[in-house]
């Protein structure tokens, strides 16, 4: 099954009731985990709340971005977790054709210049796109918005 992600604003799974000794197929069973994902996800986000519950405080320091460990739940109603804090000292050009989030749209339709955060690492991730935040700072290039993966 293909990873798609989840938007609350689509239609709600239905939910199908069964009957003793009937013989479930893998997408009646898929369905059902879908319809309790939703509900899972909406319970989060309209009773809970999106945003930090705790920690995940961002600290800009020269060449580095640190994320403080902490949780908390996305628009999507997706858990976020970090057990410990997280370095951030490299930047990748970042891509949104997946999601198409519309908080990364400016008002003609086009992408807002995005970067990922990437940990410390000794390598460049087997990209040649990636730059030290270090080296990106002192450009003078100020991106419109950063995104990390935790």
């Amino acid at each position: 099954m293909e990873n798609v992600p989840v938007k609350l604003k689509i239609t709600p799974p239905a939910l199908h009731y069964f009957e003793d000794n009937q013989v479930l197929t893998a997408s009646q069973l898929n369905n059902l985990v879908r319809y309790f994902d939703y509900q899972d996800r909406l319970t989060r986000t309209r009773l809970l709340g999106a945003g930090i519950v705790c920690g995940l405080k961002v600290v800009n320091a020269t060449g580095m971005i640190t994320v403080t460990k902490g949780c908390g739940i996305t628009s999507d109603g997706d858990l976020i977790s970090l057990e410990q804090d997280v370095q951030y000292t490299q930047a990748l050009p970042f891509d949104d054709k997946k999601a198409q989030y519309s908080l990364f749209k400016r008002a003609e339709n086009t992408q807002l210049e995005l970067f990922e955060l990437l940990p410390a690492r000794g390598d460049n991730g087997g990209s040649n796109e990636v730059t030290q935040l270090r080296d990106f700072l002192r450009t003078g290039s100020r991106p419109i918005m950063w995104c990390c993966s935790i």
